[in-house]
């Protein structure tokens, strides 16, 4: 079986994200700038930060997960 060459991001039940697979993480570092620029968060900080960060509206984001 195959390696994904999709980006994998897993998060937790508190919406911490805690795994990234070798495909986010070679993504993660192409567009470290437009993260840094764009949401203030730099790369090596996205594993155990939540997935807030990236949402304009966190309540309706869990609603959905």
């Amino acid at each position: 079986m195959g390696k994904a060459r999709t980006n994998i991001f897993l998060a937790d039940k508190d919406f911490n994200i805690f795994y990234a697979n070798d495909v986010a993480q070679e993504t993660l570092k192409t567009i470290a700038s437009d993260i840094r620029k764009e949401f203030n968060v730099d790369t090596n900080d996205i594993i155990g930060g939540s997935i807030h960060r990236f949402h304009k509206d966190p309540g309706r984001i869990e609603k959905i997960l």
